[in-house]
């Protein structure tokens, strides 16, 4: 799942024909300040997302096992685990780069990708006395778990935090306005030479 935000400067390369050395550089220096401002500006939106309680709520399974109702509770793993990466100039990364190990979870990188379209995984007759008897603790089912006295199957409901933020107009309006403002400072400072 790569998720990468680029500066397309569509044109560039057309223009490194037509500008000196220092002017495509003066170009380049402020052009990776507006990609280092947007990769950290997309870390933190995905955090807020992480922290918010924008998904739909855990099932009573999920409650019970947890304790409470709060979607992407264990999150300082995936919180911490945002990473970023300014490749180039031109190119930034924000996500998840490594399969870091998440205390709960075991890989974090494989944990939200599946996190991103929800999924689902089988029970055993023996995994569903164990839920059950937490939901007896906890107070009730709601139909998440099925399949009679046999293996079941258990979905877990997408919560796309990376998609989100990603596929956000205003995000992108944000780092379109700053790779803009880096372009018209570039051109401010070569009009100064």
């Amino acid at each position: 799942m790569p998720l990468e935000i680029k500066f397309s400067g569509k044109g560039l390369k057309d223009f490194e024909k037509f500008l000196s050395k220092q002017s495509m550089q003066i170009l380049r220096d402020e052009i990776g300040k507006a990609t280092l401002r947007n990769v950290l500006l997309m870390q933190a939106e995905i955090r807020r997302t992480i922290l918010s309680k924008e998904f739909a709520p855990n099932t009573a399974l999920t409650q019970a096992i947890k304790g409470e109702n709060f979607p992407l509770k264990d999150t300082s793993d995936m919180v911490n685990g945002v990473e970023t990466e300014l490749r180039d100039s031109f190119n930034g990364f924000v996500g998840f780069l490594k399969a870091s190990r998440s205390s709960h979870h075991g890989d974090l990188k494989r944990v939200v990708e599946l996190l991103q379209e929800g999924f689902e995984f089988r029970i055993t007759p023996a995994m569903r006395a164990f839920f059950f008897a937490k939901l007896r603790g906890g107070g009730g089912v709601d139909g998440a778990a099925h399949g009679g006295g046999g293996t079941g199957i258990v979905r877990v409901v997408g919560r796309p935090f990376l998609k989100r933020t990603f596929e956000s107009p205003a995000m992108r309006d944000k780092l379109n306005t700053n790779w803009e403002k880096a372009v018209k400072t570039a051109l401010e400072r070569l009009n100064a030479l």
